[in-house]
């Protein structure tokens, strides 16, 4: 199954380039179309599907910014921003942006605690793969003893 950050992403590429990999490439500055498009392909020595680099991510958020960072990145809230519901007061503390870059650095911050909390996630669940994998190791080693 594909990566579900990727899942978001094919979700975006519906939505602003009518699902055409190329043409959503063309709206991404220096994202060759083929890394996004290897996304949603299994690679077929691993049978893994690839995970979307950072640079990808930053870029679709850079350039679509009405769609909500942490949903694109954890999935929790809302694909887009609405503004009816006085989004900004809520995040901001003020009616709206007094500035682009207090916007920019406000999704910045956004963007590094998720990364800080998928991070977290990942070397939580490579230790809960490793202790399950443990006694599968353990008698493998067994048997080639034997």
């Amino acid at each position: 199954m594909e990566h579900p950050i990727s899942q978001r992403i094919k979700h975006i590429i519906e939505k602003e380039a009518n699902g055409k990999v190329i043409e959503f490439a063309k709206k991404l500055d220096g994202i060759p179309y083929q890394v996004i498009s290897r996304l949603f392909k299994q690679d077929p020595r691993s049978g893994k599907y690839p995970t979307p680099s950072t640079d990808l991510i930053l870029e679709i958020v850079n350039k679509f910014i009405l769609y909500n960072p942490t949903w694109l990145l954890t999935g929790d809230g809302e694909p887009f921003i609405d503004e009816e519901d006085n989004y900004e007061n809520e995040h901001f503390g003020f009616d709206k942006p007094q500035t682009e870059f207090e916007q920019m650095e406000y999704w910045r911050a956004q963007y590094i605690d998720v990364c800080k909390k998928y991070m977290n996630l990942q070397e939580q669940y490579a230790l809960l793969l490793k202790r399950k994998l443990k006694p599968i190791v353990n008698l493998d080693d067994d048997k080639s003893a034997v």
